[in-house]
């Protein structure tokens, strides 16, 4: 019996020697997740050499629920949590969560875990493509009740960031009357307000994180052409592709300035605050209806018009309705805020 199992090991490593290594590096590009991945590369010698030229990544991050592995103590781990948003990303050496200027985020991350995820992932110089979801950076959010989505647009700066959240959110369709949920408005509440302020301001902190390392990547790795960095729960995501991410590079490797000043630059959050409310929203293209619709809008000051941008939202960029719903809510919301300006 020894004999025969291990006749049958030979011959299921046999079946990849006798392909090329351009024939494995096909196969090894279909598979995508990342962590399955890293475990090809254990296969042998040859594997790990073959799987490093991947060229696209998808990388799911779990949260985090336990942090006994990360020492109060460390001094060394804070002093690089310090330098997230003023040093490169590739400088940091497997750096775990990020910092604002002006704000310190609950670790989301395990720590040991995706210093290693980092080192590895670097280690894929002809990556084209990379999808990455992480939790939110704040603890108590991981499984927030709330319900809300976040946008946001940048060029070489954050420059506005939309955040809008509903009390609750009723599909329509198939409905013979729409009375049957009831069209009570909800007037807006003082404690749940000042919550969702507090929440919008987290979200723009999970927005400039993932823009944060969004540019650390296409710094890193010279042939990306695309790369989307979400926030589980499809609260929000940050993503750049094509020439947009050509011009990315090209002006953050430039020599003006130096690439430790832009990214430092780069991350200042936008401060014109505008705010939104409406009691009930109907969504008469995707067939939705909301109550007790939240809407916050931060922009640059240098802003002269105020970004309109939002307001033509790709409704082909959802991929189901209830993400169609809020893509439509924002549009609504933002002409309903514009119109008071």
């Amino acid at each position: 019996m020894r004999k025969i199992k291990k006749c049958r090991v030979y011959d299921d490593s046999s079946s990849f020697r006798f392909l090329p290594d351009e024939v494995v590096l096909l196969i090894l590009n279909k598979l995508i997740d990342f962590k399955t991945l890293c475990l090809c590369k254990l296969v042998s010698t040859r594997f790990n050499l073959i799987v490093h030229q991947v060229d696209t990544i998808s990388f799911v991050v779990p949260p985090v629920y336990s942090f006994d592995s990360i020492p109060p103590t460390d001094v060394g781990f804070h002093k690089k949590l310090l330098q997230f948003f003023f040093k490169p990303f590739h400088l940091l050496h497997g750096v775990v969560v990020a910092l604002s200027k002006r704000h310190v985020p609950a670790l989301f991350f395990e720590w040991g875990f995706f210093q290693s995820a980092i080192d590895s992932m670097s280690r894929f110089r002809r990556l084209k493509s990379l999808s990455m979801e992480l939790p939110s950076t704040k603890k108590h959010l991981i499984n927030c009740t709330f319900l809300y989505k976040w946008k946001i647009k940048f060029s070489n700066k954050v420059e506005s960031f939309l955040f809008l959240s509903p009390n609750s959110v009723y599909n329509t369709a198939g409905l013979s009357n729409v009375n049957e949920i009831g069209l009570e408005q909800e007037l807006e509440d003082p404690d749940l307000h000042e919550k969702k302020f507090d929440l919008a301001f987290d979200g723009l902190l999970d927005a400039t994180v993932r823009y944060r390392m969004l540019m650390g990547y296409i710094v890193d790795f010279p042939l990306l052409e695309n790369v989307l960095i979400t926030q589980s729960g499809k609260r929000g995501s940050v993503s750049c592709s094509g020439r947009n991410i050509v011009e990315m590079r090209k002006w953050l490797c430039s020599p003006a300035d130096g690439i430790e000043h832009k990214l430092d630059d780069c991350t200042d959050f936008p401060c014109r605050l505008s705010h939104c409310y409406v009691p009930l929203l109907k969504l008469p293209f995707s067939g939705y209806l909301m109550k007790g619709v939240t809407l916050y809008l931060m922009e640059r000051k240098d802003l002269r018009d105020g970004d309109k941008s939002f307001m033509n939202i790709n409704m082909d960029d959802f991929e189901d309705k209830e993400e169609a719903a809020y893509g439509e809510a924002m549009m609504e919301m933002l002409k309903k805020l514009r119109s008071q300006i």
